[in-house]
């Protein structure tokens, strides 16, 4: 059994401030300039959150006034989903596969995080065999023509989980490759897009896989898109000989954010994920958010990288997927469930 997924060991944790381990992202995914947005099909209101000039992920969370309430508005890590037992937008045939699952939903209403039309989305997460298949639907409710949407799972993992460490081991980087040829997503001074896709210079280029360095060297807080087309498996995280994580998915690219979790001095690590003599000891994670590059509805540019525009327009179901399989060296392949 092996448990690489970070974040921290009580889910209700995650009521008591947003550390993004492990939620779902949206509506939209990453940063955009906060402000007025306007296309030809809509207007939105982006709120700023995380940074002068920036809303991040979906702007800041409601005001709660009675934590016993669910919130049922706001950011979409923030908010109260509900557990389906009959969803409307997954039937018994996309389901028949999947050796246990779950599916939530929530409906964001219209005006929600600034953004126009009432949507339902619905998260599916179920286990196979060595995999995990993660999918999230959605579709206009209302009378609204479109409206921008890009949903990532914010997901951090921690492959040193998969065996006992002592805190004198030198314990090795997890090692990412990015199978299809990419490119890097050019950042304002604030992380916003400027619409720009960049040659990957030695430091960005993970095509033959190299190790993510800890303490980092660099910062690891960049988009990497590979567009539409591409094999899959995409994206593999490894420790050689340890273990192997293969992802697939439908989406055009993934941001890579490397992070120190010790530095959170309220999330302790969880205990599967402690060194054997030393809880406290550095605790590093790698985030890999697979969607279409953050801000595409903006520029032409992004549209025609990512063979997308970000936008669900009436009538249509957002559908976006990623599968990730497991590989131990042992014989041990069995997925945990909660």
């Amino acid at each position: 059994m092996s448990d690489i997924l970070a974040g921290p060991e009580n889910p209700a944790t995650h009521a008591d401030q947003r550390r993004f381990c492990g939620s779902l992202v949206g509506r939209y995914a990453n940063r955009l300039p906060a402000g007025t947005l306007s296309t030809k099909e809509f207007t939105v209101l982006a709120q700023e959150w995380g940074g002068k000039g920036v809303s991040h992920h979906g702007g800041p969370p409601q005001h709660v006034v009675d934590k016993q309430q669910p919130t049922k508005q706001g950011p979409l890590d923030t908010v109260h989903w509900s557990v389906e037992t009959a969803p409307q937008f997954f039937d018994a045939s996309n389901l028949q596969d999947l050796e246990d699952y779950v599916v939530m939903a929530f409906e964001s209403k219209a005006g929600d995080q600034g953004y126009p039309g009432l949507i339902r989305i619905e998260a599916l997460t179920g286990v196979r065999q060595k995999q995990v298949h993660v999918e999230y639907r959605a579709r206009i409710l209302d009378k609204c023509a479109a409206t921008p949407l890009n949903l990532t799972q914010h997901w951090g993992f921690h492959l040193m989980g998969s065996k006992k460490w002592h805190s004198n081991d030198a314990v090795p980087s997890p090692e990412l490759r990015i199978s299809h040829p990419h490119r890097v997503l050019e950042l304002d001074c604030n992380g916003i897009p400027t619409g720009n896709l960049l040659a990957c210079n030695a430091h960005h280029d993970w095509t033959h896989g190299k190790a993510v360095q800890f303490p980092p060297q660099d910062t690891y807080d960049n988009f990497y898109i590979w567009g539409k087309t591409h094999e899959n498996p995409v994206v593999q995280l490894q420790i050689p000989n340890e273990i192997s994580v293969d992802f697939s998915t439908n989406q055009t690219g993934v941001q890579l954010y490397a992070n120190d979790l010790s530095m959170d001095q309220q999330m302790k690590r969880k205990h599967a994920h402690r060194t054997v003599d030393d809880e406290k000891s550095s605790y590093f994670a790698v985030f890999l958010e697979f969607s279409a590059p953050h801000a595409t509805f903006l520029h032409d540019t992004l549209q025609q990288a990512a063979g997308c525009d970000t936008v669900l327009r009436q009538g249509e179901t957002c559908r976006n997927w990623v599968s990730l399989e497991i590989n131990l060296p042992s014989s041990g392949n069995q997925i945990e469930r909660n």
